[in-house]
């Protein structure tokens, strides 16, 4: 099964979102709030590499998808930047802690290779996108986790026994699985659950 990467201008309120939006989970809102503070540096950057790649894409499909993908990346990008006013708005400081995630992705991972590690220009961008290509399997192994939470909160146990985070084990185990030769995107998750969800989604039914 495949489906087109459709860009969704999705939008919304954070303002009546409470600090703990996991109700009862404070530990499991910190650590995925965390990701807030990565995605929107990250995200951009993802967006930079890309459109540095595009004259790679010599298949007209796999163009489709890339141009899909930097559509995609850019509204996260700019939604999670929004949870950051939030958090802010909460009293939760994150400018100490995003300043080095800026440092990563605009200095160590931009557009020129660091002094330490002279490459030449295409080969730079060819490991950016492999390194992207990695945090996307990542990416796809903790959606499919968050996709699964609704069947585990009748758990009462701590929020990786619940689903609400996934275990080492499964973060570890999708290591073997990427560096097989076999390998394809397609393989991590369930698509047709994740097509489901946009369906029923109110922010991806508004924005379509």
């Amino acid at each position: 099964m495949s489906a087109p990467i459709a860009p969704r201008r999705v939008s919304f309120d954070w303002s009546r979102t409470p600090l703990h939006w996991i109700p009862g989970e404070p530990t499991a809102t910190r650590v995925i709030n965390v990701l807030h503070l990565v995605l929107p540096a990250g995200e951009r950057w993802f967006v930079k590499g890309f459109k540095e790649g595009l004259p790679l894409a010599g298949d007209p499909e796999l163009l489709a998808d890339v141009k899909g993908f930097m559509g995609q990346e850019a509204t996260h990008s700019e939604q999670h930047a929004y949870v950051l006013d939030h958090l802010a708005a909460q009293r939760l400081e994150t400018a100490h802690f995003t300043w080095y995630v800026d440092f990563l992705f605009e200095r160590l991972l931009g557009e020129r290779p660091p002094l330490h590690a002279p490459l030449p220009a295409r080969e730079w961008l060819r490991f950016r996108l492999a390194v992207v290509a990695a945090i996307e399997q990542f990416t796809a192994v903790l959606g499919d986790r968050i996709l699964a939470v609704g069947y585990s909160l009748a758990e009462h146990d701590k929020a990786v026994r619940k689903g609400l985070l996934p275990a080492w084990k499964d973060l570890g185990a999708a290591i073997p699985r990427y560096v097989r030769r076999s390998y394809h995107p397609s393989q991590e998750g369930s698509l047709s659950r994740a097509v489901a969800y946009l369906c029923s989604s109110p922010a991806a039914r508004r924005a379509a």
